[in-house]
């Protein structure tokens, strides 16, 4: 930028809009209305430099925090400007307004990231409670009460733990389909979710199928004869009592899970009549009949 340009800027800023049109003429040696068509484009140029919207690019060298060195490139090619200059002072506000608008961006993301952590942290919380609360309950239902000669594997009681297992299920697959989409997550651990998340989604879809036609049909069936007793230990602590009998070809799951009350009485006894569901197998009652 030549000083020639800056004395006319100078002219014009102080309203001597003829003398710089004189200054124009004396120092070009050109016509009047050459020197008038200089003054017009020197006064285009630095519209466009107010106006934020036009095309351009850059370059602001630091010292000790402040500026010290900056080039810009448009349509004329890549120029330097001079401290102080209109160009100078249009960039460094520029370069002020697109700090200001990315920190607001930033500050407003971080804002909504905080909101979201905040927003995830309740559920999760949420979500850490119905976990616990399912365990306490199958801890408590699912267990010990038979223990005490509760019948809680069969009946109501029965169908009322069959359903928080097949809650239970449901939980597992919300576990592990969580897992799987976490990006962070290597590979091959999130195939792993994948694979149990759907090989446990079958199993519930068979068992809430088995559930959903007992429901319906009430397909309530009976057994008299001799019987067998079965226990399954689950992780060396938990127990599964179950009965079962030749000929059982109606049930989908062969094994009838009893209480622990039940089944000591049982032992005593040679015969029994059981009544249970064809679908999902859930033994309604239990009368023994002949002792050994």
């Amino acid at each position: 930028m030549n000083s020639l340009d800056e004395e006319v800027r100078q002219l014009l800023h102080e309203g001597k809009n003829i003398e710089a049109v004189l200054l124009v003429h004396k120092s070009k040696g050109c016509t009047l209305a050459e020197a008038k068509k200089y003054i017009d484009k020197l006064k285009d140029d630095d519209c466009n430099w107010k106006n934020p919207h036009k095309n351009r690019s850059w370059n602001i060298e630091y010292k000790d925090g402040k500026p010290e060195h900056i080039t810009f490139t448009d349509a004329t090619g890549t120029h330097t400007a001079t401290p102080g200059s209109p160009e100078w002072t249009a960039i460094l506000m520029e370069a002020t307004q697109t700090g200001n608008r990315k920190s607001s961006h930033t500050e407003s993301g971080n804002k909504k990231n905080l909101l979201q952590r905040i927003f995830n942290n309740k559920v999760s919380g949420v979500f850490i409670c119905l976990e616990l609360v399912c365990i306490l309950l199958l801890a408590i239902l699912y267990i010990y009460p038979s223990y005490f000669g509760l019948h809680t594997r069969e009946g109501y009681w029965g169908l009322f733990l069959h359903i928080i297992f097949l809650l239970s299920l449901v939980w597992i697959i919300c576990i592990f389909y969580r897992d799987m989409r976490k990006k962070e997550q290597r590979w091959y651990y999130r195939l792993f979710s994948f694979v149990i998340a759907t090989g446990t989604t079958f199993a519930v879809v068979i068992l809430v199928h088995d559930l959903t036609l007992d429901l319906i049909e009430h397909d309530v069936r009976s057994y008299e004869g001799t019987f067998s007793l079965r226990v399954y230990t689950h992780y060396k602590r938990s127990n599964d009592y179950t009965i079962t009998w030749e000929g059982d070809t109606l049930s989908s799951d062969r094994q009838h899970n009893i209480s622990y009350a039940h089944f000591k009485e049982l032992e005593q006894y040679r015969t029994v009549r059981v009544t249970y569901w064809r679908h999902t197998g859930l033994v309604w009652s239990i009368e023994p009949l002949e002792k050994k």
